[in-house]
């Protein structure tokens, strides 16, 4: 017969105290998470109108009752699809500006930034914005439609999620015009909503780009050859003007 741990007290005590997996919270999340991706799918493609939860618990392969345990009604889900897509692009700019706070320190004792390091920063909000609009460009486009029609209202969602992220890339703008690296008559906060809508135009308003120039804008090379105009556009905006015959 074999030991049962109750007839080792010693071995019974560590099975006790042995920590055991949450699989009911893995499965949660896991489930939310099919939800979240159904439902981004399913409002891109037919609105927030047009869309159905059955649609959504079908792709999700779940009951059309969890998404009401989960998200409660149509209008909580829609906002917790956007929070979501921005929250991931906003955790990266974040992880960044904290990247960028120590390079400013720098410059403030140097009065200057190697040219590398400075678009090295630059490259990586670019990828970081062009990664969420790649991923997201669909829905936002359509939210920022609906939002126009009066429909649902994103407005609380978006300043929540993303004007303390604009507010916060705006003061390492200002903090390195103070220590010489970009040059002081730029507006910093043109400076942002210009880059944005360099990334953001070509996702959003497909069919007009495309009778613009009709290429492949989702391809690799298309996406490296845009990004490297647009870290080119910064960087001649933000470079200080050099003093004449300097």
């Amino acid at each position: 017969m074999r030991a049962s741990p109750m007839d080792d007290p010693e071995k019974g005590e560590k099975l006790a105290l042995a920590p055991r997996a949450p699989r009911r919270e893995r499965n949660a999340e896991e489930t939310k998470k099919r939800i979240l991706d159904a439902a981004e799918a399913e409002f891109a493609a037919k609105g927030f109108d047009g869309a159905r939860l059955a649609s959504i618990a079908r792709v999700a392969g779940i009951q059309a009752a969890l998404i009401h345990h989960y998200f409660e009604d149509k209008d909580r889900l829609y906002r917790a699809v956007i929070e979501r897509a921005l929250s991931v692009m906003a955790q990266e700019v974040w992880a960044l500006l904290s990247i960028a706070s120590a390079s400013i320190e720098r410059a403030r004792g140097e009065r200057a930034l190697p040219k590398e390091e400075l678009r090295g920063l630059i490259e990586q909000f670019v990828d970081a914005l062009l990664r969420f609009f790649a991923t997201h460009g669909a829905l936002l486009a359509l939210v920022r439609h609906e939002g126009a029609d009066g429909g649902f209202q994103v407005s609380e969602v978006l300043a929540k999620a993303i004007r303390p992220l604009f507010d916060a890339i705006v003061e390492r703008i200002v903090e390195l015009q103070d220590s010489g690296v970009v040059r002081k008559e730029l507006d910093p906060r043109h400076l942002c909503v210009s880059v944005i809508a360099l990334v953001a135009f070509p996702y959003q308003e497909v069919a007009f780009h495309r009778a613009l120039w009709p290429v492949d804008w989702s391809s690799t090379e298309m996406v490296a050859a845009r990004r490297q105009a647009i870290v080119g556009m910064i960087e001649a905006q933000m470079s200080p003007v050099s003093p004449a015959g300097g």
